[in-house]
């Protein structure tokens, strides 16, 4: 907690090195640039499973988590809250792959496109629900402007775009 870094506040993977984070807590982080909590590069895979990122900062990308590594995956009931990015992605920014799964993303805030998901790459949501989110611009809930993205029994409710489109979903 309380930790400040250029890149992954909390937490910075990358290289051929693999991740797992279980039953934890990344509190109060701040990235200079990208990743507030979490920065993953990695060349295979990270996995946040049953924790909590909440209440970190990014003054560019992701808030909370930004994923560029081969492939993340935030299940096992996640949450990811109250996270601020200072351009896209207030929760998550997706740079590369990810999976979400029975996970909740809410209350995040992006000062430009998805205050709770950017998804710049691919992204699979399953089972997640994405609440409360906020974007300056378009997506309140997910900005998709990635290559392909599957939403499957996913609750959108709540989010807002102030001054775009989309306040679920952009």
């Amino acid at each position: 907690q309380t930790n400040q870094a250029d890149f992954g506040g909390g937490v910075y993977n990358s290289g051929s090195g693999s991740i797992a984070i279980n039953g934890s807590v990344l509190a109060a982080n701040r990235a200079i640039t990208s990743g507030g909590a979490i920065y993953n590069a990695g060349d295979w895979v990270g996995v946040l499973n049953g924790s909590r990122v909440e209440d970190n900062q990014a003054g560019q990308n992701g808030g909370g988590i930004y994923q560029s590594g081969n492939w993340m995956e935030v299940s096992g009931t996640s949450i990811v809250q109250r996270n601020e990015a200072g351009q896209h992605g207030g929760g998550l920014y997706v740079a590369s792959q990810m999976g979400l799964q029975q996970a909740s993303v809410l209350t995040n805030t992006a000062s430009q496109n998805g205050g709770g998901i950017y998804n710049a790459g691919g992204l699979n949501v399953i089972q997640t629900y994405v609440r409360g989110n906020t974007a300056d611009q378009n997506g309140g809930g997910i900005h998709h402007a990635g290559v392909w993205m599957n939403v499957i029994t996913v609750t959108l409710a709540a989010n807002q775009s102030q001054s775009g489109s989309g306040g679920g979903m952009y």
